[in-house]
């Protein structure tokens, strides 16, 4: 397992678990503390930049579900099918930023 993708699979784990998120927490994964830190406080336009920034090509959406909280997915149309990441959270730009961080933990397997 790549360095990159153990802080992406531990910065994973953290923003589901929700709380707070450090600077220093992005440490190793390529990501920078903006729009990251903006997708984790709940802005789905900085789920989106942060979408086109790291998965160029990808689509991706987020929306509130009627039971409270909100899902996401982002996928590559031009892939082979089945790769695409779905997520549910409290928030949807943060599930968004849950989709982007599996999507990404998935590439570093390629």
């Amino acid at each position: 397992m790549t360095d990159r993708k153990q802080a992406l699979i531990e910065l994973r784990d953290k923003v589901k678990a929700g709380g707070s998120l450090w600077p220093g927490e992005l440490d190793g994964t390529g990501l920078a503390d903006r729009p990251f830190g903006d997708a984790y406080n709940g802005s789905l336009d900085a789920a989106k930049a942060l979408q086109e920034a790291v998965l160029p090509g990808w689509s991706g959406e987020a929306r509130m579900s009627g039971f409270g909280g909100g899902q996401a997915a982002v996928w590559n149309p031009m892939k082979r099918p089945g790769q695409d990441f779905r997520v549910d959270s409290q928030d949807p730009a943060r599930a968004w930023l849950i989709a982007i961080l599996e999507a990404l933990i998935a590439q570093e397997d390629t």
